[in-house]
């Protein structure tokens, strides 16, 4: 199974505080442990 993990952090002011670190970690973990995931793949645009 594949899957992609996706997040927005708004407003600009929150940027610079870890929390896209922390919401990504977070998915990824509960991705592997909880659902099984045994692939992700990534893009930045």
């Amino acid at each position: 199974m594949e899957r992609e993990l996706g997040y927005l952090i708004a407003p600009s002011t929150s940027w610079g505080r870890g929390l896209g670190t922390a919401a990504a970690r977070a998915g990824v973990e509960f991705g592997f442990d909880g659902l099984g995931v045994h692939r992700w793949s990534q893009h930045c645009g």
